[in-house]
């Protein structure tokens, strides 16, 4: 029998509505994103295909609470900048994530929201806590997971990645990942790099770096700087360079990015543990999905609901 882990879907479910809301602005013919019942059965439709197409057993949606305090301690810029609708944006999201929560859970998802954590931290946790899974992101700092056994597909897309394809896909092992990120720096959470250094170079210095000390199991800033301070300064280039002049930018960096670093509570640790843990059981009606895309999910919910009646 196929392992329970394989046919776990694990939803970053903001990451989904976000994209959802600007689907369906789109086919509104307007800019910016919009999240009314258009968004609703796009997050649904979503959640519905990837279930189907990767025949999976149980999922896991999970919700961003506040900003990590320890990311923000380290960094008061962290996430800042994104823009001045950014506000209003979440405070719609956060609206329609209310309606939708409930029916996720009568449909057979398991809801996950914990308000002090970030959904990646969780997200982490959950993986961590089940030795894998498959993630539905686009987000790509879900990539260190692929470490810990996960795959990640996109939803958009419906591209796969997984530790077996991620070195042809990506071009670099999966646990280079998360230092060549720290190198380059994280433009969505105002995460500034190396100057110079994107995730192409950061590899190649990795690769450079390692003829002259062998990697650990897990490649971090420590290493990558005792290995450049290893390499003759003839043979330096400008970028390695920077890179040791950068060394602070890249210790922060790494707690900022590194999702094993948060640390979760004894009561945040069993909230997750008990849902892991749960039965999920399917109890919609067609009554709760009715309103939904002008009653479409009413008139087909035998056909609709299958995939969901599946979950475990």
């Amino acid at each position: 029998m196929e392992p329970i882990t394989r046919r776990t879907l694990i939803v970053d479910a903001n990451n989904l509505l976000y994209r959802a809301g600007h689907a369906a602005a789109r086919q509104d013919g307007v800019e910016g994103p919009l999240f009314g019942d258009g968004a609703k059965l796009l997050f649904l439709r979503n959640i519905r295909k990837l279930i189907m197409t990767f025949s999976m057993s149980r999922c896991f949606v999970v919700w961003d609470g506040m900003r990590s305090s320890r990311r923000e301690g380290l960094f008061s810029e962290y996430k800042s900048g994104r823009g001045g609708d950014h506000d209003e944006i979440k405070r719609q999201m956060h609206v329609l994530i209310a309606s939708i929560a409930p029916l996720l859970r009568k449909i057979g998802c398991r809801v996950i929201l914990c308000t002090q954590r970030e959904a990646d931290d969780v997200i982490y946790l959950i993986v961590k806590e089940i030795g894998g899974g498959v993630v539905a992101s686009s987000d790509r700092d879900m990539y260190q997971l692929v470490t810990l056994g996960a795959s990640i597909v996109d939803p958009s897309s419906m591209k796969f990645l997984s530790g077996e394809f991620f070195k042809s896909e990506i071009g670099a092992d999966p646990d280079c990942f998360l230092l060549a990120r720290v190198m380059s720096g994280d433009r969505n959470d105002n995460i500034g790099g190396v100057r110079g250094v994107g995730l192409t170079t950061a590899y190649q210095i990795i690769k450079k770096v390692e003829e002259h000390l062998p990697p650990p199991t897990k490649r971090g800033v420590e290493w990558l700087i005792s290995g450049l301070n290893l390499v003759p300064p003839k043979r330096r280039g400008k970028r390695e360079k920077d890179l040791l002049e950068g060394a602070d930018t890249l210790r922060r960096n790494a707690q900022l990015m590194d999702l094993s670093l948060e640390v979760f509570a004894d009561h945040e640790l069993d909230k997750v543990r008990n849902c892991i843990l749960s039965e999920s059981r399917f109890e919609a009606t067609e009554d709760d999905v009715s309103g939904i895309g002008e009653g479409e999910l009413g008139l087909m919910f035998a056909p609709w609901s299958a995939p969901f009646r599946m979950l475990m």
